[in-house]
């Protein structure tokens, strides 16, 4: 089964309604690039959790809502990015009645649209959350907002810090496993043998030194450090001051909700950042935020872990929340990721002639619908 990315706990928690996500998947169908909430979804800024409805009714509607809306898509189409790119980032909870029972916004829910109960059940469960809704039932009782686009902004930011640290960090990682694996290497050499290879290693240098080519090859090295530096110092400076803006974003976009979570719901908040091969009871015991001692907090654990549908033990004595929407892998084209750091840089002009030379000509023009 499909696994969502590795739970980070600098990721922003999201909670997903069907018009929402529908809308989202057929813009990138349409446009063949990644939306800002795909972006965030594959670069670990965000961690989506959707209800058992709402995998259902995307299931069963997103092929007539592809055909529905003003500029149809391909319904094939748009259901292939669903199950490729966004139903293995996300999970499904079969929320259970008593979350949220006693809230008066999940009765305003209930009162207005009885379907959309679960999706907002599940967002008080797991608050501080966000969520992404168009229904006005849920958007009038403070479960979400019809204009999310700064939102999923701010969170596609975190995902190009995440994209851009890792994409650095890489080549420092592989040159250091590299060199633990020489310099083992060398130790298992016989004594001579390592004698042999230092002596060789220093004549080589120093006739190297002679012939002025150790010299050639150091202002090299240094001259292709300082471009690389252009280059990303900007970026950097670009998504930083970006994500430093944003701060505003993610304050205004909070619920305003206040309540004391029961014991289920604070598991299923600390199961919602759970790594992927799960968290044993003991380790939920040890982050609960109620009275008693860690021995009684695990009593209680195994036995809400045991009986709430919303839990899955994906080994023995692990659990995380919910199960994955789909059965594919995680995957994401490097193309993909490429034009979507173009477009977001369009305006650092080093980027486009030396960070992304495939992208520096002017693409083909396309929808220019912003999901």
């Amino acid at each position: 089964m499909a696994i969502p990315h590795s739970r980070g706990g600098g990721a922003h928690l999201f909670i997903g309604d069907t018009g929402a996500l529908m809308n989202d998947v057929v813009w990138a169908a349409r446009s063949g690039r990644l939306s800002s909430l795909l972006a965030a979804l594959h670069h670990d800024a965000a961690l989506m959790y959707i209800p058992r409805h709402v995998l259902v009714e995307v299931e069963r509607d997103l092929p007539v809502y592809a055909q529905k809306v003003k500029r149809p898509v391909n319904p094939d189409l748009a259901v292939s990015w669903w199950r490729r790119l966004y139903a293995p980032c996300i999970r499904v909870v079969d929320v259970p009645p008593s979350w949220g029972i006693d809230d008066p916004n999940v009765q305003a829910v209930t009162d207005r649209h009885a379907p959309d109960r679960p999706t907002a059940q599940l967002a008080l469960a797991l608050f501080p959350c966000y969520i992404l809704a168009k229904d006005n039932d849920l958007t009038d009782n403070d479960f979400g907002r019809h204009d999310h686009l700064p939102l999923l902004l701010a969170a596609a930011n975190e995902g190009e810090l995440s994209y851009t640290n890792k994409a650095m960090t890489a080549p420092v990682v592989v040159g250091g496993l590299l060199l633990e694996g020489a310099v083992y290497g060398f130790r298992r050499l016989p004594a001579l043998a390592r004698i042999g290879l230092v002596v060789a290693t220093g004549l080589l240098v120093n006739r190297w030194h002679h012939d002025g080519r150790l010299a050639g090859g150091l202002r090299q090295a240094f001259r292709a450090i300082g471009t690389v530096a252009s280059v990303v110092a900007p970026l950097l400076q670009q998504i930083h001051q970006r994500i430093a803006d944003n701060e505003a974003v993610w304050s205004e976009h909070l619920p305003r909700l206040t309540r004391a979570a029961s014991v289920s719901e604070q598991v299923a908040r600390i199961l919602a950042y759970a790594p992927e091969q799960g968290m044993l009871a003991s380790d939920v015991a040890r982050e609960l935020n109620v009275p008693g001692s860690v021995k009684a907090h695990r009593t209680v654990v195994r036995h809400v872990l045991c009986d709430c549908p919303a839990f899955t033990e994906v080994s023995r004595g692990r659990f995380r929340l919910g199960q994955p929407a789909g059965d594919l892998q995680r995957s994401l084209p490097p193309t993909l990721s490429l034009d979507w750091m173009r477009r977001a840089h369009r305006s650092l002009s080093v980027l486009r002639h030396k960070l992304f030379p495939l992208f520096s000509m002017e693409v083909e023009k396309r929808p220019r619908l912003i999901c």
